[in-house]
C-alpha cells in the first residue's frame, strides 16, 4: 500500500484529485491535508511515495511549502496542481523542486484524467 499527500485547500478540488488518484490501480492510501500545518504533520509521521500540491493554499503558498517538502524528502516525486498556468508559478515551481506541473483547467474530467496520469507515471512509471 502506497501512501499519497494531497495538499490543497479547496475541498471540491480535494475530492476531485483523489477521484483521479483512485483512477490508479494501485492500492493507495490517501492523505488529505488542506493546509501547511496539516500537511506538515502528516509529512512528519508518514512516508509518500507522492505528493500532490497546490500552488496557492487559502493565505498560503504551496511554492513556499514546496522545498520544506523537498528538504526532508528529496526523492518523493510532487506534483503541483493550480488553477493559474502563470508563467512564473509553473517556473517558480519547478525552481523549487516539483516533478510536475499540471493545470486544474475549466473541466474537471480533464483535470483527473491528466493527474491520474501523472500519478500512475510517477507511481511505477507507465
Amino acid at each position: 500500500m502506497e501512501n499519497v499527500l494531497l495538499i490543497d485547500d479547496d475541498a471540491a478540488h480535494r475530492i476531485v484529485a483523489s477521484r483521479a488518484l483512485k483512477d490508479v490501480p494501485l492500492p493507495l492510501t490517501i492523505y488529505q491535508a488542506a493546509n501547511t500545518k496539516e500537511a506538515l504533520d502528516y509529512l512528519s509521521k508518514n512516508e509518500f511515495a507522492l505528493v500532490v500540491l497546490d500552488v496557492k493554499l487559502d493565505h498560503e503558498s504551496g511554492i513556499d511549502l514546496l522545498p520544506q517538502i523537498r528538504k526532508d524528502n528529496p526523492k518523493v516525486p510532487i506534483i503541483m496542481v493550480s488553477t493559474s498556468d502563470l508563467e512564473e508559478h509553473i517556473s517558480a515551481s519547478y525552481a523549487s523542486g516539483a516533478n510536475c506541473y499540471i493545470i486544474k483547467g475549466l473541466d474537471p474530467a480533464e483535470y483527473r484524467q491528466n493527474l491520474s496520469q501523472a500519478a500512475k507515471y510517477f507511481l511505477y512509471g507507465c
